[in-house]
């Protein structure tokens, strides 16, 4: 099986990157997988969609999505709005406490995918029962399980994003330890970079921005976005319960 990951895509944001705005990366990474990557058999997003969470963007969102061939399953970030994406994206499944999660098998997983959105917060939090919905989840799993969010589930080493990291981390660290059996890997975006981890073991891959990336600098504790690095979005490889995961730059056409 092969799946596509795409992250932090920020539909709206102004932040000034020479050739491109957040639209632009989108079709033109829309047009790189319908190229090259198109017998994928899903599209995972990985939150960010939008900057403000405004219906207009994930207007936009759901418009420049649609020549995918692919199936698409969305989580939210800190930079969208619940209740403007279920708007957007009725048909995305919710849980009994209204939060955008859910749990689908493909090939031979379990793809889980958490909603750690705050409002008001840049970080993440697992609260309200989402931690006890993860649990009944890989409790029940019959299957390998892949874990996807949008804050990193690991302390990345870069001092701004410890300051909007996962509230929750360490729950969410035990809970991936009690069941470590059953969780093959866990994905997330947030910090617009390529970053591999272990949790409890577990590997773990932060994926890079559809528009702008952020540099590793383990000593600043402000962050500061790069215009010249390439967009990037994610492919899975899978043979049986194996992944190969690769992050593929692609650029804007030539004008």
């Amino acid at each position: 099986m092969k799946f596509i990951i795409l992250s932090d895509i920020h539909i709206g944001s102004k932040k000034q990157v020479p050739g491109r705005t957040p639209v632009d990366s989108l079709h033109a990474a829309v047009a790189h997988i319908n190229e090259r990557n198109a017998d994928a058999e899903l599209c995972i997003l990985l939150g960010d969609l939008t900057e403000t969470g405004s219906d207009e963007e994930y207007a936009a969102l759901k418009e420049a999505l649609r020549p995918l061939p692919m199936p698409c399953r969305m989580i939210i970030g800190n930079h969208d709005e619940r209740e403007g994406f279920k708007r957007a994206f009725p048909e995305t499944p919710v849980d009994a406490g209204g939060f955008a999660q859910q749990v689908f098998d493909a090939g031979d997983f379990r793809f889980v995918l958490l909603d750690t959105y705050w409002p008001g917060n840049g970080g993440g939090i697992l609260d309200g029962g989402r931690l006890d919905w993860l649990e009944a989840q890989l409790s029940a799993a019959d299957k390998p399980c892949l874990l996807f969010l949008h804050h990193p589930p690991f302390d990345s080493g870069v001092p701004g994003f410890e300051a909007l990291r996962l509230e929750d981390r360490p729950a969410l660290q035990s809970l991936v330890a009690a069941h470590a059996e059953k969780v093959r890997a866990l994905f997330s975006g947030h910090c617009h970079m390529t970053v591999s981890a272990t949790v409890a073991g577990r590997p773990a891959f932060g994926m890079r921005s559809l528009f702008y990336q952020i540099p590793q600098d383990f000593v600043n504790p402000k962050l500061k976005g790069s215009d010249t690095a390439p967009p990037a979005y994610g492919v899975v490889l899978t043979n049986g319960t194996d992944l190969t995961v690769h992050s593929v730059d692609f650029d804007l056409p030539a004008a």
